[in-house]
């Protein structure tokens, strides 16, 4: 039996936004959108979100990442059903516009993404990295600029899917039932068998209310094991967007 069921989830879309960080250096970020009416999703809805996401990001962010940074594609897949296409925009890459060297490629922005609903199931993040070494204050801290760009990216990015009859949202995988069965043996001998069922799990998209960052701390896409990987979720926002 494979690991997990296929990603299908009803009314999902997924939105990939492929970026290059240097000449071998690339970064993904994976969104999922939720479908508020009718939403063809092809090759016409890519290059459209292309352009307009494309748009976003050379106003937004641009001006903060240096040449080398560039976003290349925006992609988008129907994941109501199985199997579908991967779509992805046909318009040419838009590059940074800052000047200075790259921060490491690990060296990100956290954009945290808050639905109605509590739960791991019910919060995202977006991790957007690729910036001059400017916007690295003196303290080790991510630039107010970096911050609200970011969050005013993503929130663009939100108005984008709008504007086709989709929101952003946060998706939440399907899981097949386990049971896990563990046996502990003392020193005598004597064992202990417990056993864990842990039932299946439709999956789950949830349209997002709010768009923040919550600190001005760099984290890591790499398992989050930058300095901000303890405090991202807890500290106080600094900028914070309410989705309309």
């Amino acid at each position: 039996m494979p690991a997990a069921p296929p990603l299908v989830v009803t009314n999902a879309v997924q939105v990939t936004l492929g970026f290059a960080l240097n000449a071998s250096t690339t970064m993904v970020n994976v969104l999922a959108a939720i479908k508020t009416g009718t939403v063809v999703v092809d090759q016409n809805l890519a290059n459209n979100l292309g352009a307009t996401i494309k748009s976003s990001w050379t106003s937004n962010l641009a001006p903060l990442c240096p040449s080398i940074t560039a976003l290349n594609n925006v992609g988008v897949r129907d994941l109501s059903s199985p199997s579908q296409p991967l779509f992805i925009d046909a318009g040419a890459s838009v590059s940074g516009t800052g000047t200075g060297d790259s921060l490491p490629g690990s060296a990100c922005c956290v954009v945290s993404l808050k639905t109605a609903l509590s739960g791991r199931r019910y919060r995202g993040r977006v991790y957007i990295g690729g910036f001059t070494e400017t916007q690295n204050l003196t303290s080790g801290t991510i630039a107010a600029a970096v911050q609200t760009a970011a969050a005013g990216f993503v929130q663009a990015i939100d108005s984008a899917l709008q504007t086709h009859t989709m929101r952003l949202a946060v998706l939440s995988r399907p899981a097949f039932a386990t049971t896990v069965t563990r046996t502990v043996t003392d020193s005598s001998g004597n064992q202990n068998v417990v056993t864990h069922n842990r039932p299946s799990r439709p999956g789950a998209i949830t349209q997002v209310q709010s768009i923040s960052v919550r600190n001005g701390i760099w984290d890591s896409q790499r398992r989050r094991n930058g300095a901000g990987a303890g405090s991202t979720f807890m500290a106080r926002p600094n900028v914070t967007l309410q989705v309309a």
